[in-house]
């Protein structure tokens, strides 16, 4: 799998501190917006607020790899849309870049930060090659003429602007596993493939900063790892969500654990994936073992067998 023909942007960093965020804080806060009256109601129900993310202090410096782990429920999803601006918090400062979140424009924002969800829907009959080119839409051109050749005209300008970013396209396919596949319907993929193609978008946008909600959820074996391995050999921010601890663990520098909305530990996967905290987060037994030398891989399995069940009320879901 070759990777240089994706440009290699400098790395962004992200800082968090003391972030909170509520589900209920927005809808607070229009309530005070629209009477004075409503002030000691407001005041009370911010006091008794049930925090989806409380207290996340963290520094993601540039080039870090960040696998964001923890049960359903820990708040995993709702800490990643607030790093990318989608959710104002309700309380604590983000900053990317060393400058506030709130200070860059969206614009400026999706220069730095790219994006791929977990599932993306689409009423339009769109081609690879579309979905894949809107990736250059915050940089509005993926090519710029030369001070030479600008005085060239305009329409051969424009051809080798259009050869330049169908040649980027086609790079940023092939480093997925997806090439030739420009003029299919995204609709006629499967999920995984879908999955891929989403990602290549991300890489042509060329920010510094890559975030995925649950990357390689509905890849096979094979492309979770080709994916994780991509992402592993870019000089990029690359922070993401994922289930598979195994392969936090393996292709992840640095990560972030996760607990009804709460961080419960933030360090290297040797750090952060001890048993005793595992089975404490997750609540089945669990033996870690390190597998090379240092810096040795924490391979994790879990013993289901001998745990107890656990009753329906006592499961409490508090964000994604």
């Amino acid at each position: 799998m070759t990777v240089s023909a994706i440009p290699e942007p400098a790395g962004g960093s992200l800082r968090l501190h003391n972030v909170c965020w509520s589900p209920t804080s927005q809808s607070i806060r229009a309530t005070k917006s629209r009477s004075h009256r409503a002030d000691a109601a407001s005041d009370a129900a911010s006091a008794a607020t049930t925090f989806a993310l409380r207290d996340i202090s963290c520094h993601i410096q540039p080039g870090d790899r960040v696998a964001i782990v923890g049960p359903n429920g820990a708040g995993k999803t709702s800490l990643l849309r607030c790093m990318l601006g989608l959710r104002p918090v309700s309380a604590g400062t983000i900053e990317l870049a060393n400058k506030p979140l709130s200070e860059w424009s969206l614009r400026q924002r999706a220069s730095l930060m790219s994006y791929v969800p977990q599932q993306t829907h689409s009423e339009f009959a769109l081609r690879v090659a579309d979905v894949v080119q809107m990736g250059r839409i915050p940089s509005a051109s993926l090519w710029s003429a030369p001070l030479s050749e600008r005085d060239k005209p305009a329409w051969w300008q424009w051809q080798q602007r259009f050869n330049h970013t169908k040649q980027r396209i086609a790079h940023a396919l092939q480093a997925v596993g997806m090439a030739h596949t420009e003029h299919r319907l995204l609709s006629s993929l499967s999920g995984g493939e879908q999955q891929r193609v989403l990602i290549a978008r991300a890489l042509i946008q060329q920010a510094s900063i890559l975030v995925m909600d649950e990357p390689v959820n509905h890849l096979d074996v094979f492309y979770q790892h080709q994916i994780l391995g991509l992402l592993k050999s870019l000089r990029l921010t690359v922070i993401l969500t994922i289930h598979d601890l195994n392969l936090a663990a393996q292709y992840c520098d640095k990560v972030l654990l996760m607990n009804k909305g709460q961080l419960v530990a933030d360090g290297t996967p040797a750090e952060v994936f001890t048993a005793e905290r595992l089975s404490d987060v997750f609540r089945l037994p669990c033996e870690v073992q390190h597998v090379g030398e240092a810096p040795s891989i924490p391979s994790i399995c879990f013993h289901p067998q001998n745990s107890t069940a656990v009753a329906p009320g006592e499961i409490q879901q508090v964000g994604g």
